[in-house]
């Protein structure tokens, strides 16, 4: 694979792209390449029409970057150019977190002082109490359940204002307020909305 650097004038991006890159996202890619580099290129076909990252692109123009690696790419068809978009923004999607890694990823990231925040690490984050497991209580429980989700910042804070209201409406739940209190609001919506 050849690198090799080439005007960001010079490059242009796919008319049918179908990633959006907001402005929190296109500063946290170029926050990536002030700090670490530019260290994945941006691939393009031999008419210079990116195949795979305009998200890079609209950072390096964001830090006025005159050139930028790319990797040039000549023998796809049409066909593989279009599903090659497409699957690079897809495989990405299909894995999954190992929330055991990150949580000791990023709380050695927290200890060393490196700003999570700056780069929406934050929002990976994990809130412990956010993670009891599902516990229905009484006579009837057979097992505990855990569930974990990925939710932004807003939506983080959308749950915890919902379960902190919820728990406040609790009785006899000691032990899993928070399974108890997503609980009370799961079977709420279920009464209102079938």
């Amino acid at each position: 694979m050849k690198i090799e650097q080439v005007n960001t004038s010079a490059l242009i991006p796919y008319e049918f792209n179908n990633r959006t890159h907001d402005q929190t996202q296109v500063d946290r890619i170029a926050n990536s390449i002030s700090q670490f580099g530019f260290n994945q290129p941006i691939v393009i076909d031999d008419k210079n029409i990116i195949l795979v990252g305009h998200g890079r692109l609209l950072a390096a123009k964001k830090l006025n970057l005159e050139k930028v690696p790319v990797v040039k790419i000549e023998k796809l068809t049409e066909t593989q150019k279009r599903a090659y978009r497409i699957l690079d923004n897809k495989l990405q999607d299909d894995s999954h977190w190992d929330f055991n890694n990150l949580e000791l990823e990023l709380g050695a990231l927290e200890d060393e002082g490196f700003d999570l925040e700056g780069f929406g690490l934050d929002d990976l984050l994990i809130k412990p109490d956010l993670l009891d497991g599902v516990d229905l209580g009484g006579e009837d429980r057979n097992s505990d359940y855990s569930r974990t989700f990925t939710l932004t910042k807003e939506q983080a804070e959308s749950v915890d204002r919902a379960i902190g209201s919820a728990r406040s409406a609790l009785v006899d739940c000691e032990g899993n307020e928070n399974g108890a209190a997503l609980v009370l609001i799961s079977d709420s919506w279920i009464t209102s909305n079938g």
